[in-house]
């Protein structure tokens, strides 16, 4: 697969990023805040996600009027990760199958996250897989959330003391810290109110160890997912601090665009 990173002559990527009822397009120059396309697309019980995706693909007109040479598809779902040293391509699915059961017609794809000296597996499901390479046969397959990890480890993992991230983003909620340089504690979990977001982020405070008067909670774009969320969680943790997107991304120009969700932003920023 790829390591991370996208770079190209052509300044303009297609992002498509699939979530549990849908897909969206993000459609940018990822070193200017011109011309940005975001695209949400749902997908009901009486349509299939490949059939729907097909559909988008022929329809959309922007996806007609340019070659797009950087293109990518985050994919939600469970991730094995595995040490460096322990990966090899040829033993992708066994490795991933330690972990998770592979579902039925999925590939195995990975990530290699330099950084953290981490491969991310994932599965994709086939249908999905052979109408994106029919499309861009070039395309780039990445697991959701590796970009965010692999695109904040050098900002986070020196901090003192170690903060637990919580990126909030619909019904999804990722949850993830970093200690001593090195990743401590990454997972994702599906939440449909506030009440949902705040059980797992106490629940995983306490797992950690974490000290509810000193230790920080950062919340990442919280207007992204439900509400209410941090005046709840104020109630238990008394440091918690909001994310400032520019403050990560420095003056990339995308930084500033308030609908780019995190994970889409990491991944197009991540070699720029």
């Amino acid at each position: 697969m790829q390591e991370t990173g996208n770079k190209s002559n052509n300044p303009y990527s297609l992002s498509i990023r699939f979530h549990t009822d849908g897909f969206s397009f993000f459609i940018c120059n990822p070193q200017s805040d011109k011309n940005f396309l975001r695209k949400d697309f749902a997908v009901t019980e009486k349509d299939s996600l490949p059939s729907a995706l097909s559909q988008a693909l022929e329809e959309y007109a922007p996806l007609q009027e340019r070659k797009y040479t950087i293109v990518s598809a985050l994919f939600h779902g469970p991730v094995s990760r595995v040490p460096l040293e322990l990966f090899h391509k040829e033993r992708r699915q066994a490795l991933f199958e330690l972990v998770c059961p592979l579902p039925p017609e999925h590939n195995i794809h990975y990530n290699i996250l330099p950084h953290l000296e981490v491969a991310d597996l994932f599965a994709i499901p086939q249908a999905l897989e052979q109408i994106l390479l029919r499309h861009f046969p070039t395309i780039h397959f990445y697991a959701r959330n590796s970009m965010i990890l692999e695109r904040s480890v050098a900002r986070t993992a020196l901090e003192q003391p170690a903060a637990l991230h919580v990126y909030l983003n619909g019904k999804s909620l990722f949850l993830f810290r970093y200690r001593d340089k090195k990743l401590e504690f990454a997972n994702e979990y599906a939440v449909s109110a506030a009440q949902d977001a705040l059980y797992y982020i106490l629940n995983v405070w306490k797992m950690l160890g974490m000290n509810a008067q000193t230790d920080t909670c950062v919340v990442i774009q919280p207007e992204n997912g439900p509400q209410q969320t941090v005046e709840e969680l104020a109630h238990y943790l008394r440091n918690i601090q909001v994310a400032d997107m520019k403050a990560w991304f420095g003056q990339a120009p995308l930084a500033s665009i308030k609908n780019i969700p995190f994970d889409i932003l990491s991944l197009l920023l991540n070699g720029f």
